[in-house]
């Protein structure tokens, strides 16, 4: 079973509400499963519980080659995790999958992003661990949580969001869904996995918002006249052209989710006709770099930073706060262009330039004179 087909299984056992009790959790590789069908049940997006599977499959492995606590079963007793194991797995993080070649030191550094997001699935499994009784003290006490630079994100500007929205054929079905994606997140900044689980009975026609599922839970959202009338259009047609689904944006093809598209699908349609827009590589080319400027938008307009957190669900204000940084490049643009010592540097200009003048018109007049 690949992972993907593991996943659907959870899922589908969330779905059902067929859950293994806390009590008869016994072994690390039973928890893991456990805690990831519970996060489905959470309405968790795919792609997180993905990455909780990755990063925990990943400590479940390491554990098993590096620390040697494997009963006769072949499993990982779940007493034996201690906070020492989890500090030697994160330590093993220096180096790219070391703990897989111990007699080459293999070069290429983790990034930090990586580790402090193998924390914070460790973290959040840990925490379940004990929430629900299943350890009796807490593995990752005082495991201080990698400190980590957030980056000022890659926003288009708006001529690139022009000439974007320019390279959609919306005489084409598919082009005229795809248009309507990016319009829906140039409006409200929402993530991809919210985007494509996007249902007509989430939308809230009368306040403007809808209820949407992402990383952080689920959410009300707002949005504006104009993609409320994007919308209404978009959905008119699909309701007439297309079968009969309640997801806002489907898919031509009927998949394992029914008729949900694929995340991504919408990244490979913004990379495309980012593409066609020239837009330069040097910008990330994802749906995320939409969001990115609704953010620095907002910022620029001097909108609540509180307000901006909620839209876009940051579970921590820091996150939002990197888009205040991005308008302070509007503000760097502005003393440029108005700044004193360049007025000064000017006049100075000026004033060697009159003075050279007149030392011209002084020495003509005295010739005259004589």
């Amino acid at each position: 079973m690949n992972v993907r087909e593991l996943l659907d299984a959870l899922e589908k056992e969330a779905e059902l509400g067929k859950f293994t009790a806390y009590q008869k959790i016994s072994d690390l590789q039973t928890a893991i499963l456990e805690f990831l069908k519970r996060k489905f049940s959470q309405r968790k997006s795919r792609n997180t519980v993905r990455t909780y599977y990755s990063d925990l499959i990943s400590f479940l492995e390491d554990a098993a080659i590096n620390e040697f606590i494997e009963n006769e079963t072949g499993h990982i007793p779940i007493e034996e995790i201690s906070r020492e194991i989890i500090i030697n797995h994160l330590n093993r993080f220096g180096h790219a999958n070391r703990w897989q070649n111990t007699d080459k030191e293999i070069e290429s550094k983790v990034s930090e992003a990586s580790i402090e997001k193998r924390y914070r699935s460790l973290h959040a499994f840990t925490s379940w661990l004990l929430e629900n009784q299943i350890v009796g003290i807490d593995l990752m006490w005082k495991i201080k949580k990698p400190q980590i630079k957030n980056k000022i994100p890659s926003a288009w500007p708006y001529e690139f969001i022009v000439k974007f929205f320019d390279t959609f054929d919306m005489s084409d079905i598919k082009d005229y869904r795809n248009a309507t994606i990016c319009v829906l997140i140039a409006d409200t900044g929402l993530r991809i996995g919210e985007v494509v689980g996007l249902q007509e009975g989430n939308i809230d026609w009368i306040s403007k918002t809808f209820l949407v599922s992402g990383k952080t839970g689920q959410r009300v959202c707002a949005f504006s006249d104009i993609c409320g009338q994007e919308l209404e259009k978009w959905l008119k047609i699909k309701n007439k052209e297309l079968p009969k689904t309640s997801f806002v944006f489907p898919s031509f093809r009927k998949n394992l989710h029914g008729f949900m598209m694929n995340s991504n699908s919408v990244t490979h349609i913004v990379r495309e006709h980012a593409r066609k827009a020239g837009i330069p590589d040097s910008y990330k080319l994802g749906p995320h770099s939409l969001r990115h400027a609704v953010g620095a938008h907002l910022a620029r307009s001097n909108v609540n930073i509180k307000m901006i957190q909620k839209q876009f669900g940051h579970a921590n204000i820091s996150t939002t706060q990197i888009y205040e940084e991005i308008s302070l490049e509007d503000v760097r643009d502005t003393i440029n262009s108005n700044s004193l010592l360049k007025k000064i540097n000017e006049i100075k200009g000026e004033s060697k330039i009159n003075n050279a003048l007149n030392e011209r018109i002084a020495k003509v007049k005295k010739k005259l004179d004589k």
